[in-house]
């Protein structure tokens, strides 16, 4: 038995449908491949340093100090790397390995999908076309595009009224409480809260996947 006390499921995408550890070793694979003669596929450590950029205060400084370490003579200016590399990186997303089996057991169900994201519709939209996640959502809401981001519990709202579905028939899927699961729960909703972080403001539910969905619901 699915969980269809709810008539829509209404998903996050990064680290919820979409693996970022696996799109960013992904995307590094395809950026040694330009520079081959600085940059080794089998270098873990290489790796790790280069996907620290993303999340460095500091960037550019970051790619700087990359670039010393490993004796990256003439490297692209750092804007250049930036937009060569995040693009690699958007157009290489990849799913966890339950995402797709998941949405596609919900569907044939007669669940309504939608899909709230926070981001620029460029990147987002790469996102989700690189995935091949598109045909599963009746909604899909890019925070850029929508001019409203989450946890704004209005977003959760415009979704569950493209979807037709009142809000507290939704059940909202995130990875993040406070961006994901505070604002599901002012708009009215349920929540699922993926348990890669503490659960903060009491989502409905907890697992570790949204592999969960395909097994009896537990009771609220």
């Amino acid at each position: 038995m699915l969980w269809n006390r709810y008539r829509a499921v209404i998903f996050d995408l990064d680290g919820t449908l979409i693996d970022n550890a696996g799109s960013f070793r992904l995307a590094y694979g395809r950026y040694c491949e330009r520079y081959p003669e600085y940059l080794c596929r089998d270098n873990p450590r290489q790796r790790t340093e280069l996907i620290e950029i993303y999340h460095a205060p500091d960037r550019a400084a970051a790619f700087e100090g990359f670039c010393r370490h490993w004796g990256w003579r003439n490297p692209p200016a750092f804007p250049e790397f930036w937009q060569e590399w995040f693009m690699l990186y958007v157009h290489s997303a990849v799913c966890f390995p339950w995402t797709v089996r998941t949405l596609e057991t919900l569907c044939g169900s007669g669940l309504l999908l939608g899909l709230i994201t926070n981001g620029a519709g460029i990147y987002q939209n790469a996102k989700i076309q690189s995935a091949g996640l598109r045909r599963y959502f009746e909604a899909i809401l890019i925070s850029e595009e929508a001019g409203i981001a989450k946890p704004n519990p209005s977003v959760y709202r415009i979704c569950a009224e493209q979807l037709g579905i009142p809000p507290e028939e939704c059940l909202f899927v995130g990875d993040t409480p406070e961006s994901d699961i505070a604002g599901a729960k002012a708009a009215g909703m349920h929540s699922l809260l993926l348990t890669g972080k503490p659960d903060t403001v009491g989502a409905t539910f907890t697992s570790k996947t949204i592999a969960c969905l395909l097994e009896p619901a537990p009771p609220k």
